[in-house]
């Protein structure tokens, strides 16, 4: 398999975020062919970062979590939710429109120019649907890996063995919340909490909520998502 990118776009967002770039431009004009996943006046691909990481395994998932996040505030891409089931938390990506002009006639330069359209062109597999009850497998190593990144960024030290807190994390992901899901939780208090702590009106400091029993409850983690999503979404 050969991933390849356009090089003045590789100069203006980044290497990977080029590669990213023409696989998300490589679905578009897929999807637009095959008149699916149509919504909002836009064609969206889906697909979580963990498979990204997979697709691409010279990227971390904090590299690929870095590279959307960067397209996504720079206006390249706008992210969205348009799965069947409220649970399912996997993002969707579509360009903005200046984003896919930028894809659209660097592709169209290539053409003219007779560069031969395999070096541009990344051929990637297809998005990635989960099988049902995927979320629920091996989730001692799920388990291991919140809490790691949660400890990582928190400079704390909660056990994977505690039963409340395996409790609550196994209850999100019965529920159908992924790996993506709690990282991106975990960070949206991290910056809202960790890096900038404020005083609450009870005299607490905001970074000793940073703990699973605040993070991980049932309304408190939907509402720290939704309030994640809103904040890439409208960057």
């Amino acid at each position: 398999m050969q991933h390849s990118f356009d090089v003045e776009i590789a100069q203006k967002y980044g290497i990977f975020e080029a590669i990213l770039l023409e696989y998300f431009y490589f679905w578009t004009i897929k999807n637009e062919e095959n008149k699916t996943n149509f919504f909002d006046g836009r064609y969206w691909t889906y697909i979580s970062r963990s498979k990204l990481s997979e697709l691409f395994p010279y990227a971390t998932e904090k590299q690929v979590r870095y590279a959307l996040e960067k397209l996504v505030r720079l206006g390249v891409l706008k992210v969205g939710n348009y799965n069947k089931t409220a649970f399912d938390r996997t993002l969707w990506y579509a360009f903005s429109d200046d984003g896919f002009s930028i894809l659209h006639n660097c592709h169209l330069r290539n053409a003219n120019s007779g560069t031969p359209i395999p070096v541009n062109r990344t051929v990637i597999l297809p998005p990635y649907i989960p099988p049902k009850g995927e979320t629920k497998k091996n989730n001692t190593e799920l388990i291991e890996q919140i809490i790691d990144y949660l400890n990582k960024k928190g400079g704390t030290s909660f056990r994977t063995t505690s039963k409340k807190t395996v409790q609550l994390i196994n209850a999100r992901i019965k529920q159908g919340y992924t790996l993506d899901d709690f990282k991106d939780v975990i960070w949206h208090c991290y910056c809202e909490w960790v890096q900038q702590p404020f005083k609450f009106s009870n005299g607490q400091m905001s970074d000793t909520y940073f703990r699973p029993s605040t993070l991980f409850s049932e309304t408190n983690f939907e509402n720290y998502l939704q309030e994640y999503r809103k904040s890439i979404s409208s960057e």
